[in-house]
């Protein structure tokens, strides 16, 4: 599938103006300033942009995918986002972690989640590990576990296909 974005303004980050932008199997494969050519049996979706920004898309670096919340009680738990919360604020790739409560948001929901947000098309990643982790080990070595726990997030790396990272963010010209 072959997608043309035409008369976008393009951010790449810095500003390159009123672009033409071809995407082939989800990767961006020309911008220019001339409308390429191409041949009419691609069977190519154009899109005329008409001069909204188009721009990179934006990494979270820091996402509480499995939701948050709920240290004052189950009550005060916040639910997780979907994945529009994500591309309606421009985020193209999410890196998912845990909360200070590994125990209610497990790791094995936070892998699920993630492979979710893949399947939808957006690029995800996590770190494992939480605060209750730390602690069993101070615990086993007689340490005192403290108010002020810390732990070293494990990288989650599962094989992910990078999806389309660009972003409208905005319908109107840019000024």
């Amino acid at each position: 599938m072959l997608t043309l974005i035409k008369n976008a303004t393009v951010f790449a980050p810095e500003p390159l103006g009123i672009r033409q932008v071809l995407v082939a199997a989800n990767r961006i494969v020309y911008v220019g300033q001339a409308v390429p050519e191409l041949d009419a049996r691609l069977n190519v979706d154009e899109v005329d942009a008409d001069g909204a920004r188009l721009i990179p898309g934006f990494i979270d670096p820091h996402a509480h995918v499995t939701g948050g919340g709920g240290e004052a009680g189950f009550e005060t738990s916040v639910p997780a986002p979907v994945l529009t919360d994500y591309t309606r604020a421009g985020v193209t790739t999410v890196v998912g972690l845990l909360r200070t409560d590994d125990l209610v948001r497990t790791t094995s929901a936070m892998i699920a989640r993630i492979k979710a947000l893949r399947s939808e098309g957006l690029s995800a990643w996590g770190y494992t590990g939480g605060y209750s982790h730390a602690t069993r080990q101070r615990r086993a070595q007689g340490k005192p576990t403290g108010h002020r726990r810390s732990h070293q997030p494990t990288p989650l790396m599962m094989p992910c296909s990078v999806s389309f990272t660009w972003f409208f963010c905005s319908q109107h010209p840019a000024v």
